[in-house]
């Protein structure tokens, strides 16, 4: 048996817990050198959560990009979190009718990470969060999806959400730091109560995949093989096998 291999929060299924911890002080380690492409370009990942696999990154695309301005931005007394909705208008979280709401339980999801962690102020720390395109499907084998992006580099390496958090800069300006995902053809609830017990709490979800892009993730396959030519995840490195009755790598 594998401990912590998969997350079952996000998959199919009826209900969710709403007490949602932050479990990031485990993730410590610095993000080492990188490699690089035949061309000289630094090769870059984002590794998706529950079943999303890996994405490389395309440096010519600049649909993955940051938008010039943010759609909404987030301030405490010690960060900021910018946010851009890559949502068609009428759509998801850009809803004509339901969008509002929506965007008010990610934020209220944000300014909880922002409240709980402990930033060092003297970063000056803005995190940028996007939200991709919404899914109206209902049957991606995923409720929704949480990813960071991660650089080629050897042994054990966290993302940039971490690295951004830890240090206050990441080797990518261009991108974001947090990318999000969310298939509305499910039974959601955006309130701020207690949902029913056949529907998705939206809040206590994304506030779930927030923490898969700050560095819970695994590039692992379920064979134990990494997706990533060989690079792991720092997380990845704290998985135990009561079987073998050690750590898996």
């Amino acid at each position: 048996m594998i401990v912590n291999r998969a997350c079952k929060l996000c998959r199919n299924g009826n209900g969710l817990p709403l007490g949602l911890g932050l479990v990031v002080g485990a993730c410590l380690a610095a993000l080492p050198g990188l490699a690089h492409d035949a061309a000289g370009a630094p090769e870059l990942y984002r590794i998706w959560s529950h079943g999303g696999g890996v994405e490389l990154i395309d440096p010519e695309d600049n649909r993955q990009k940051l938008q010039p301005l943010p759609d909404a931005v987030l301030r405490s007394d010690v960060w900021e979190v910018q946010v851009d909705y890559l949502d068609d208008p009428g759509v998801g979280f850009n809803d004509f009718v339901e969008g509002p709401e929506r965007r008010a339980r990610l934020q209220d999801a944000l300014v909880y990470v922002m409240d709980v962690l402990r930033i060092n102020p003297e970063l000056g720390m803005v995190l940028r969060v996007e939200v991709r395109p919404s899914l109206l499907r209902g049957n991606a084998g995923f409720i929704s999806q949480g990813g960071t992006l991660y650089g080629m580099a050897t042994n054990f390496t966290n993302g940039i959400a971490f690295l951004k958090l830890t240090t206050g800069a990441q080797p990518y300006p261009d991108y974001p730091e947090i990318s999000l995902r969310v298939d509305f053809g499910h039974n959601w609830y955006a309130g701020t109560g207690m949902p029913d017990a056949n529907q998705f709490d939206l809040q206590s979800v994304l506030l779930h995949e927030i923490t898969h892009a700050l560095g819970i993730a695994t590039s692992s396959d379920a064979k134990g093989q990494s997706q990533l030519r060989g690079l792991y995840t720092y997380w990845d490195s704290l998985l135990f096998s009561r079987f073998y009755g050690d750590y898996l790598f």
